[in-house]
């Protein structure tokens, strides 16, 4: 049975979800986190190759339909793996971003650890003058709540895997073209 694109880029999409619970499985932690990123950057590299090597008319239509020819697929798997990160940080593993709060958190704590170091900061930052240190720290964490939220992480990822699949897509191509030629 062969696999049409958009059906095997949701296939690698369910792949990655399913080799991330697994690294979840085993306690990875951030190491787990890393080899999905690696895992992402691996499938939007497949994933236009294969399109554009399953492509009957290589290189006969111009360069922009075959980057439409590459992208079409990476955009299904970028759309998939962005619903499917929103799941796993909301329901498979909501202690990650969790974590990274907390660890934000630590950080920003440890930058003002008492009133002397908040009042050098205060000298420098003429926004901070008026608040203490207490106050500061508290909008500081509200700020993090916001950023280190699953759906502001979904997003981020959303953005940097377009960025990735696009990019990705047009050195595929212009490889393949340069390839396709010497053929």
């Amino acid at each position: 049975m062969k696999l049409s694109n958009t059906a095997f880029a949701i296939v690698l999409g369910v792949i990655w979800l399913l080799l991330r619970i697994l690294w979840y499985a085993l306690g990875l932690g951030k190491t787990g986190f890393h080899l999905g990123v690696l895992g992402n950057m691996l499938f939007l590299i497949v994933i236009p190759f294969r399109a554009l090597f399953l492509t009957r008319n290589h290189g006969d239509l111009g360069l922009f339909a075959d980057v439409k020819e590459a992208l079409r697929p990476s955009v299904v798997y970028v759309v998939t793996i962005t619903g499917l990160i929103f799941v796993y940080y909301n329901f498979a593993d909501p202690g990650y971003v969790e974590a990274l709060r907390a660890e934000a958190e630590q950080t920003l704590v440890a930058s003002v650890p008492d009133e002397a170091s908040f009042t050098a900061m205060q000298k420098q930052d003429p926004a901070l003058k008026g608040i203490t240190r207490d106050e500061y720290l508290e909008r500081s964490r509200a700020g993090l709540n916001t950023i280190y939220s699953p759906g502001l992480q979904t997003t981020f990822s959303l953005v940097a895997l377009s960025i990735v699949a696009a990019v990705y897509g047009l050195v595929i191509t212009v490889f393949f073209r340069r390839l396709y030629r010497r053929m």
